[in-house]
């Protein structure tokens, strides 16, 4: 009796630290599957804020002023660029990345664009639709005749610089535009 309860013993303790191995190794695997994911989608971010500030600098060529730059007169104003407006809505409420502007959903930037361009335009998103390291929503921002695209990434770039948001590291990888540019 003394000889099966021990079997059962070392079964379970088996079968325990089997698990706890396995749990743990599919841990140790998905942060380098994800990390290795992160690595290649920050070329599509940095890609992405070119094409939001070539669309932007199409739109002031063709009307001398940059989107909504009247309505940074007096304070900064942002258009964040989510795969949702509530997404875009919870993260103009955040005060890191607000930085006290007026705020617009994207689609009234899209909507603008798309009406002086002449043509429909549906600006790029983060490749992540739920964000894990940084926030996934692509920022247009614009103050005192300056236009700044950023994009926010797993590692930095020639363009980036590093910022702390709820606890973790990133980085912003920015593109900036005034008026003697």
């Amino acid at each position: 009796m003394q000889n099966k309860s021990l079997t059962y013993l070392w079964v379970i303790c088996g079968i325990a630290l089997f698990v706890i191995v396995a749990v743990v190794t599919c841990i140790v695997i998905y942060r380098h599957m994800d990390r290795k994911y992160q690595e290649a989608m920050d070329p599509i971010r940095m890609k992405h804020a070119e094409q939001i500030t070539n669309i932007v600098l199409e739109y002031a060529v063709k009307t001398d002023s940059l989107p909504f730059e009247s309505e940074s007169i007096e304070r900064p104003f942002m258009v964040l660029i989510g795969h949702s407006p509530e997404m875009e809505n919870v993260f103009a409420n955040d005060k890191v990345l607000a930085r006290n502007a007026k705020f617009a959903n994207s689609h009234v930037l899209e909507k603008e664009l798309s009406r002086v361009l002449g043509r429909e335009i549906k600006l790029p998103r983060d490749p992540q639709k739920v964000p894990t390291y940084a926030p996934n929503v692509y920022v247009y921002y614009i103050a005192e005749g300056q236009l700044t695209v950023a994009v926010h990434l797993y590692a930095p770039s020639d363009h980036s610089f590093e910022y702390n948001w709820r606890g973790g590291t990133f980085y912003r990888h920015t593109l900036t535009y005034g008026r003697s540019d």
